[in-house]
């Protein structure tokens, strides 16, 4: 559904959703759903809205106030592809797997109070080559649970899901979709105009041999590790729904009797300038970044920067920073958009010099992005053949990746072996991806997707070594269905 609504956002619709904050609210989505005028939506435009509609359909005008919404659902689907990696633009081991998924889903609402308990098991988890291995009984871990709250000015929850500030499917500089979803506290306060978010999340502690895996010295839990916990707050100003504007700062503090903190759960204070001030309690890694998203007809472009280490009186460090830029034409040919990114992630970006356990990782997966030291660039066109097939898309894509030698999870690269300071981007001997893709999605009702992808990887210099080049064939085939039962309760009168 959130692929349906970033088409019509890029299309000017739903925009009193934030594009750059998710997730949404079923009720948040429902409202924004109502100011739609449905009679002046095209053909794939209304088939995207009637289906976000079906969605949230159980939140309607007939539900009573006092009203109790019971929702129950299953899920299930597999991914099957040639390597373990999920980014088929760097696949690491070439061989086929089979990986089912599964879902169960409760979820109850009251007033303004909503909660929701989900199981899911995913053997893309299993078989991941750069997090953590999640899982303990029968592969199975509770994601998507959570309990909170949501009026006309504020909305708080706590539980475990994902969140990404930025826009769907593409990366985020600060804060992503890319980790397993950690237990966070998450809040936003304010109207669509003025608002102020934070995340407060607990991340999983740095073993005393200094390693993220708990088991690498058997299966005892890191009790006595680092604690690491991750503190982010973001001002968003939007003077219409078509521009929005933001201030974001995070902080990844850590020790050993580190805890809930309130100095940096507390939005209001400043966490750049009382970062380092004694008390000084904790070891910290803060960033601080902004971003922009504007919509001028069928005409979209987000852009988003984050700052890591700034060095501006000594010379002895190189400057680190984050950024990604992406445009959109809706409609450039008949029913036929075109996407442009890029992405420039700096040589030790989301690494620090003086703390293993400020590396911005949960699980071994990045916070913001899985990778540095690269940069990215691609253009790709979606065809929505509706009228031979309803909810068909057809999606070409050429992306060109520059990777250098660095990596989040390693020792702080700060000089290079002659003494001279490393490059921003693409330090050492850079390997370069040129892939051809072709992505066909079939989403004729929500109950039901599937999706494959097939593409071609030139590389030269694989895994940074001089003259190695290869020719690389990926693909991955993805299906999925969900079965849900809605009842509402009433509130009777006597």
């Amino acid at each position: 559904m959130y692929d349906h609504i970033t088409h019509l956002q890029n299309r000017g619709l739903l925009l009193e959703l934030d594009p750059t904050s998710l997730p949404y609210t079923t009720g948040e989505v429902y409202e924004a759903l109502l100011k739609v005028e449905e009679e002046t939506l095209s053909e794939v435009e209304a088939v995207w809205y009637n289906s976000v509609k079906k969605v949230v359909s159980p939140k309607s005008k007939d539900v009573e106030e006092k009203a109790v919404v019971i929702n129950a659902s299953i899920e299930g689907g597999f991914n099957f592809k040639n390597t373990n990696r999920l980014n088929l633009l760097r696949p690491e081991d070439k061989n086929l797997y089979f990986s089912p998924i599964s879902a169960a889903k409760f979820y109850l609402e009251g007033g303004s109070f909503g909660g929701q308990f989900n199981l899911r098991q995913d053997e893309t988890y299993f078989i991941d080559p750069d997090g953590v291995n999640p899982f303990g009984r029968f592969h199975t871990r509770a994601e998507d649970f959570y309990f909170g709250y949501q009026a006309e000015y504020l909305k708080i929850y706590f539980g475990r899901y994902r969140n990404h500030w930025g826009v769907y499917g593409q990366s985020s500089t600060i804060l992503s979709s890319n980790p397993f979803p950690y237990d966070n506290i998450n809040f936003r306060f304010g109207n669509n105009r003025l608002n102020i978010e934070g995340i407060f999340g607990e991340l999983d502690n740095l073993s005393e041999n200094g390693d993220f895996d708990p088991f690498t010295g058997g299966r005892e839990p890191q009790i006595n590790g680092t604690r690491r916990y991750l503190a982010a707050h973001k001002i968003n100003w939007s003077p219409n729904n078509s521009l929005r504007l933001s201030l974001f700062r995070t902080a990844l503090y850590s020790s050993n009797t580190s805890s809930i903190s309130l100095k940096y759960l507390n939005p209001f204070n400043d966490l750049l300038f009382d970062r380092t001030n004694n008390p000084n309690n904790h070891f910290n890694n803060t960033f601080i970044g902004g971003s922009l998203w504007l919509n001028k007809g069928r005409f979209t472009m987000n852009g988003q920067v984050t700052l890591d280490d700034i060095h501006l009186t000594n010379n002895d460090e190189r400057m680190t920073a984050s950024v990604i830029g992406m445009m959109n034409f809706s409609e450039l040919f008949y029913n036929t958009d075109l996407g442009i990114k890029l992405e420039v992630i700096s040589y030790q970006s989301y690494n620090t010099s003086t703390q293993i356990s400020g590396r911005y990782l949960y699980m071994g997966r990045g916070i913001a992005t899985q990778f540095n030291d690269y940069v990215l660039a691609s253009v790709h066109t979606e065809h929505f053949a509706y009228n031979l097939l309803k909810g068909l898309r057809i999606k070409p894509e050429i992306t060109l990746l520059l990777q250098g030698e660095q990596e989040i999870d390693q020792p702080f690269y700060k000089i290079e072996p002659d003494g001279s300071l490393p490059p921003f981007v693409l330090t050492g001997t850079v390997e370069q991806t040129l892939r051809g893709a072709l992505n066909l999605s079939f989403n004729p009702i929500p109950e039901f997707w599937l999706e494959g992808e097939f593409g071609i990887n030139d590389v030269q210099n694989k895994n940074n070594i001089e003259n190695n080049d290869v020719v690389e064939l990926t693909g991955m085939l993805i299906a999925g269905f969900r079965l849900s039962l809605t009842k509402i309760l009433n509130n009777e009168s006597k």
